[in-house]
């Protein structure tokens, strides 16, 4: 499964819990237009719990608000990290075992001043090509694929909430077939939209902790790895 059939799950299963939300609403009306006089107490218990499950909805709704605009792309990021690897990190690290004052031609075909300040050299351009691969091929990669596995798990548990609520929901609709079940299933999907933006509000903590690990990682690997020696810079 990509992120796009994951998405697409997601908007599937809002689109179930609206028409759910409008079979309450459609329930809840027919039940109490028929409300007898000795039930009527029933009427003012049901508009306030009509109300609370109202003010939860609408918080469920403007969760969603600006989430499915900026959903990311977790493969995107396992692309870029293995290419990292690959096409950058693997070739320095093979290139750094080439380079090697035996195994170059400084002492066959150049002497003098000059050779032996290039061969001073070898050493630094060495570190620094190995630098390449262990430490920002590597970090990068390894920073990409922490925010990866967090926007893989954030999306997974929202899927994972929003199936919870829905089956809440229809539990709340089956309580709501009689006059004095509705308060009982009102409250089973005030709980469910609860539980909800519970869990949405733990996944998007976990969220910005993956994030806030990958800028670190990467402003500390930035910060603290040996910069390309200066001779390189020209």
């Amino acid at each position: 499964m990509d992120i796009n059939e994951l998405i697409q799950k997601i908007v599937d299963k809002l689109d179930h819990i609206r028409d759910l939300v409008n079979q309450i609403k459609s329930k809840i009306n027919g039940l109490l237009s028929h409300v007898p006089p000795f039930l009527h107490w029933v009427i003012s218990k049901v508009e306030d719990l009509w109300g609370k499950f109202c003010d939860k909805m609408s918080e469920f709704w403007d969760w969603f608000t600006d989430k499915l605009a900026y959903v990311g792309d977790p493969f995107l990021l396992k692309d870029t990290g293995e290419r990292w690897n690959n096409d950058l990190g693997g070739p320095a690290h093979k290139r750094a075992g080439e380079v090697d004052s035996d195994d170059l031609m400084v002492d066959d075909n150049w002497t003098g001043s000059a050779a032996s300040a290039y061969k001073s050299k070898i050493g630094g351009q060495k570190d620094a090509l190995n630098a390449v691969g262990r430490i920002y091929a590597s970090g990068v990669s390894s920073a990409l694929n922490t925010m990866k596995t967090g926007i893989w798990i954030f999306w997974i548990a929202i899927v994972s909430a929003l199936v919870v609520a829905a089956l809440a929901f229809v539990a709340g609709i089956g309580a709501e077939g009689t006059i004095i079940g509705i308060p009982a299933g009102l409250l089973a999907q005030i709980s469910a939209v609860v539980g909800f933006l519970l869990a949405a509000g733990g996944a998007t903590v976990a969220l910005n902790f993956a994030a806030s690990d990958s800028a670190s990682a990467l402003r500390n690997m930035n910060n603290y790895s040996d910069k390309w020696p200066s001779f390189a810079l020209g």
